[in-house]
């Protein structure tokens, strides 16, 4: 029961952190289309959604019942949050 309340919170808060951070760095990747880097975040996003809420699905059918859904989800949130620009690099060029 403990590892699904660690699992429910790696979840939520992967949920819960702000896209602004990406969105900044998107657009400072390309001063020239701003509106197109956005653009290709949300749709990245989106894709993460559509096909990720299968496949942890899925995994509530083997003998783990969904706990390797929930460690996949959090490494990965994990690997995405080690490559997050830095505050000083958002400040300085925006």
């Amino acid at each position: 029961m403990a590892s699904y309340r660690f699992a429910r919170a790696i979840v939520g808060i992967g949920a819960g952190v702000s896209f602004a951070p990406v969105f900044v760095a998107a657009m400072n990747a390309r001063p020239d289309a701003p509106a197109t880097a956005v653009g290709f975040v949300n749709g990245m996003a989106n894709l993460v959604v559509l096909v990720g809420t299968p496949l942890v699905g899925l995994t509530f059918s083997l003998s783990s019942e969904g706990r390797v859904g929930f460690v996949a989800i959090a490494i990965i949130w994990l690997t995405a949050l080690a490559f997050l620009p830095s505050r000083r690099f958002l400040v300085e060029e925006s």
